[in-house]
């Protein structure tokens, strides 16, 4: 397959599969994937909807948000950290995945590896557009997983990448420059705050 002949020719960290619920992500497309990433070694990263959300098992990273989270639950959350713990642990029944990062919108996102938890709250910013907020956070959650298995570090930086698309309006890449001067100003700050 043409999956099986790309992981072969390149070095590849990591697969992010992104589902729009538009019937690209087939259950068994999915499954094929997520075996072949764990037969090759290969981190896998997950943005869910809601009608393949159980398919995606055993995978690094998922991020859905607070509302796609609630559709999974026989029970009502609020973004607060015992409702979080709660649903994240019904999630881990049903997948079986490392590392929940669940948006929370103006209450930052929460992060949990199955034994530590934390919500990262936002900056405070002038939102225009929320457009590729949610594809930004899983993208740059992705990348620091490549390279650190930090949690907090994931959530804070994916949070700010995140918080900074929405100051634009459309859907916008990251501005490189702008997310390392705004981690650097804030990375006290942030992790004196917020220990786990």
């Amino acid at each position: 397959t043409a999956m099986n002949s790309l992981i072969k020719n390149n070095e590849i960290d990591i697969i992010l599969l992104q589902d729009y619920n538009k019937g690209v992500l087939s259950k068994s497309m999915i499954k094929n994937t997520l075996d072949l990433a764990t037969k090759n070694s290969i981190l896998t990263a997950v943005d869910p909807k809601k009608r393949n959300f159980l398919a995606f098992k055993n995978v690094n990273l998922i991020k859905p948000n607070l509302n796609e989270v609630q559709e999974q639950l026989p029970f009502e959350i609020r973004p607060n950290i015992e409702d979080l713990n709660k649903a994240d642990a019904f999630l881990r029944s049903k997948l079986d995945h490392k590392i929940s990062l669940i948006t929370l919108s103006e209450y930052g996102v929460y992060l949990s590896d199955g034994k530590n938890s934390i919500i990262c709250p936002t900056q405070v910013r002038s939102i225009l557009d929320v457009c590729g907020a949610g594809d930004t956070v899983i993208s740059v959650a992705s990348l620091v997983l490549c390279i650190e298995n930090d949690l907090k570090q994931l959530g804070f930086l994916a949070n700010l990448a995140g918080g900074q698309v929405c100051e634009k309006v459309g859907v916008v890449p990251i501005d490189k420059k702008l997310l390392i001067e705004e981690y650097n100003s804030n990375e006290k700050l942030y992790l004196t705050k917020n220990e786990m």
